[in-house]
């Protein structure tokens, strides 16, 4: 009876420890499959980008979806005039940022930065042209790229106007 208790805590001495050494060789690696560009990190079997980059593996910059043209409209909010003209968004050497030609039927261009994913802020206090200044504005990309919402206000002379934005691709 002595001895089968020896033997049975002697194979409990082998095997627990044994399992502990060898349990983790049976646990998959998840991201050895898993190849992440432009500094992204590989967590659970799927890239987390960095700042500015997006995709499954981070090889997208962020800005790449706004570029090309879009048929801009504007409504000001304290009347009712609506104004339609077509805007040019090119990417910025910037991730993060891309500048807008043609807004507001102005030469200028327009810088706009990154706040998250589907979502950007005009850069505040830019001159458009000699009297008109951009002083805040944001808008949202739609899940499928096609269309951009927001509102922006500028700065005539003395007066701050707002108006709601639409682009469509």
């Amino acid at each position: 009876m002595r001895y089968i208790r020896y033997k049975a805590l002697g194979v409990l001495f082998f095997i627990i420890p044994a399992c502990i050494c060898l349990l983790p060789a049976c646990i998959k690696d998840l991201c050895a499959a898993t190849v992440c560009q432009n500094g992204g990190i590989c967590v659970n079997g799927q890239c987390t980008c960095p700042a500015g980059y997006e995709g499954v593996d981070c090889s997208n910059k962020w800005n790449e979806k706004f570029a090309g043209d879009w048929q801009a409209s504007d409504n000001f909010l304290k009347d009712s005039l609506h104004r339609f003209y077509t805007i040019h968004i090119s990417q910025d050497t910037a991730r993060d940022s891309f500048y807008i030609s043609g807004f507001a039927d102005t030469l200028n261009g327009i810088q706009c930065v990154r706040n998250s994913l589907y979502k950007f802020a005009f850069r505040p206090d830019q001159k458009i042209d000699s009297i008109l200044t951009i002083k805040s504005g944001n808008g949202t990309m739609d899940a499928d790229g096609r269309k951009v919402t927001g509102m922006y206000s500028f700065q005539r002379k003395d007066t701050i106007i707002t108006s709601s934005f639409t682009w469509a691709r």
